[in-house]
């Protein structure tokens, strides 16, 4: 067949796909659900989407253990079906016994965040991490690579072994692996990795044009500030926009300072807020204390004294810790909104209580809950990825 499927897939690729799948071809089967799973040429959250991804990997998993394992993954998040966090680990564990390297690090993730009907085992967890590394699963690889270089999850800190495993997923383009290159080589690896900034930047750029986010605000980042490569405000625009529509908060931020500033881009003060509001949004507390000053002068959106003091209130209920000077200013806010006849929800369009109560998941106690809760990978910290989209 020789399709694979990838973020690059073009349209005529995954409409030969289809036409595979209806020939019953078991290898287009397994391609063409790894595009409905991640969203390539298709919107992976309509539902007559979720409904076509969990029916034909029902109508498959016998005959392919990666179904199987895709379907798992189907019942996990509710993809199509109703959610059956027990029936999901039930799959992974069949398709595991079949030797599916996606299934043994799904169900290592279950034992390491406690999803899947089973209680937190890191011990566990780490088992199955390398039984799917054993596999050649690039992302059980990255996984256990993370737990070596941190030292974590019951496993002794071995550099050497945590870059050999990155250099073996990135050879399986994994984009996670390639970024963790690009890491070692920006800040350098004990006496493992030099520093070595020219090759960082070349690792990022593999990185991103594999679609990792992280790794294009890196690009955009090292042309901003011409680090490992040649100054380029434009090309740094260009990387952050790229990230920016994959509703990365970081890129988005960036983007916002870009056109605030007028570097690479013309400045635009509107445009600036807009992007400052898309990644406060996605819970960047700079962002928040940005709108926050925004909303005060009336810098880029209508001056608001009564969205500057909710989107500061917001910030700090996301862990931002104000100083003392500043306190006198949000006190200032507080008794602004108090004379204020206007409500919150007139300035910020929400509909209601309710939904303003729920805004920001803002129930959360501390930032790293947030984002766990929301299953954003942190590549740098300690956290493992969670279970991830086949063919991701």
């Amino acid at each position: 067949m020789g399709i694979r499927a990838t973020r690059h897939i073009t349209k005529a690729q995954f409409n030969e796909l289809k036409s595979l799948v209806k020939q019953r071809n078991i290898d287009a089967v397994i391609q063409y659900l790894n595009c409905l799973c991640n969203g390539w040429q298709c919107d992976n959250k309509d539902p007559e989407i979720q409904r076509q991804t969990s029916e034909l990997a029902k109508k498959y998993s016998e005959q392919s253990s990666q179904v199987m394992a895709i379907l798992g993954f189907c019942y996990l998040y509710g993809i199509g079906v109703d959610q059956n966090q027990k029936e999901a680990f039930k799959l992974f564990q069949q398709a595991a016994e079949k030797g599916n390297g996606l299934a043994k690090y799904n169900i290592a993730s279950c034992y390491w965040n406690g999803t899947g009907g089973v209680n937190k085992d890191k011990k566990e967890a780490v088992k199955w991490f390398k039984d799917a590394a054993k596999h050649r699963h690039p992302r059980a690889m990255v996984a256990l690579a993370t737990l070596y270089r941190n030292g974590t999850g019951g496993v002794d800190q071995n550099l050497e072994e945590a870059f050999k495993l990155f250099q073996q997923a990135a050879e399986a383009g994994d984009s996670l692996a390639m970024f963790n290159i690009a890491f070692c080589y920006y800040n350098g690896l004990a006496d493992i990795v030099e520093k070595n900034q020219e090759e960082a930047v070349r690792w990022y750029i593999k990185s991103a044009e594999q679609g990792c986010s992280a790794a294009m605000v890196s690009v955009g980042i090292s042309y901003h500030d011409g680090i490992g490569v040649k100054q380029n405000s434009v090309q740094a625009v260009r990387w952050l926009q790229e990230a920016a529509k994959e509703n990365d908060e970081g890129a988005l931020f960036n983007l916002a300072v870009c056109y605030a500033e007028g570097n690479g881009v013309k400045q635009w003060q509107e445009q600036a807020f807009q992007h400052f509001k898309h990644a406060a949004d996605l819970g960047s507390v700079e962002s928040m204390l940005e709108l926050s000053r925004r909303y005060e002068k009336g810098d880029g959106c209508p001056q608001d004294i009564n969205a500057a003091f909710f989107w500061v209130k917001l910030a700090i209920k996301n862990g931002y810790k104000p100083k003392d000077q500043e306190k006198d200013v949000i006190e200032k806010y507080g008794e602004a909104l108090k004379k204020s006849k206007s409500k919150p929800n007139d300035t910020l369009g929400f509909s209601d209580e309710l939904e303003m109560h729920n805004y920001g998941c803002w129930d959360f106690e501390e930032p790293s809950e947030q984002l766990e809760a929301l299953g954003v990978t942190q590549i740098f910290s300690q956290n493992i990825p969670g279970v991830i989209p086949p063919g991701s």
